[in-house]
């Protein structure tokens, strides 16, 4: 069993307005399978191979957009929750899931929505950094400053900035020595429609192939596949426009997620 230290993204899930139309189209994509719907909130999990790897629920009010949310695990959501509001925060909902899991739906000082996950018998997910599950939880913002003070006062995440050579400077954020989220500022190129939030990041064995069957299946590429330092990485939205990534990464990068600190160095 994976263990999730409090302060480490543990789970994402998928709002969304078709809850079967969504799962018909990510278990298409990723060859996931779907659980039953839980009888009182509807939330179903995403497996791979035997193995949980995200989860999705109705979307809980028409003044919602579609979205992929980051869940950050806390042993305690009540006090991660005042810190969180003394930090500037807002809750948004909360929902428990049987016996199994604290959910807390917030919004940063920066606007961007994120999730607590506290942990119980349902302690995230079970695969990580392996084709098709999730491998890394980014906050994109036009305020890095803001950001990095909040999640300072909320988990103790210390920021570290690193120049990852040709004029390109990444803000990973570390919880202890191991860095477990990035922090990417978004410039004068980016539109300004665009609000800051959490972008989630799945693992795929091909990202052209992958970005070509989401197409197929009626989604969208907004960034096709394009090489970075980190891999083949794409920008994808599924057919109701919740965006999420993809990145066929590197065995560099692969093999840097295996060690202490999970990035490359």
């Amino acid at each position: 069993m994976i263990h999730h230290s409090p302060g480490t993204p543990c789970w994402v899930d998928l709002s969304s307005p078709d809850v079967d139309a969504s799962v018909a189209f990510y278990c298409d994509l990723f060859g996931w399978e779907a659980s039953e719907a839980e009888q009182t909130s509807g939330y179903q999990m995403f497996s791979w191979e035997g193995k949980v790897v995200s989860g999705i629920r109705p979307i809980q009010s028409e003044k919602r957009s579609p979205l992929w949310t980051t869940y950050i695990s806390t042993d305690d959501a009540a006090k991660t929750v005042r810190r969180a509001e003394v930090a500037g925060g807002s809750v948004l909902m909360a929902m428990d899931i049987k016996e199994e899991v604290r959910m807390v739906i917030l919004q940063d000082t920066v606007g961007a929505v994120f999730g607590l996950w506290q942990l119980g018998n349902h302690r995230g997910a079970q695969v990580f950094n392996q084709p098709v599950s999730l491998t890394f939880n980014q906050l994109t913002t036009r305020e890095p400053e803001a950001a990095k003070q909040f999640y300072f006062e909320v988990f103790g995440w210390n920021p570290g900035d690193r120049d990852m050579g040709a004029g390109f400077a990444y803000t990973y954020f570390f919880n202890g020595v191991r860095a477990v989220a990035g922090l990417m500022t978004m410039d004068e190129q980016w539109s300004s429609e665009i609000p800051s939030h959490w972008q989630v990041y799945f693992a795929v064995e091909d990202a052209d192939v992958t970005a070509a069957r989401a197409t197929e299946l009626s989604g969208n590429a907004p960034q096709p596949p394009t090489d970075t330092l980190f891999g083949r990485v794409a920008m994808l939205s599924d057919p109701h426009g919740a965006v999420f990534s993809i990145i066929q990464q590197t065995p560099e990068v692969r093999a840097a997620a295996q060690t202490p600190k999970g990035v490359l160095t």
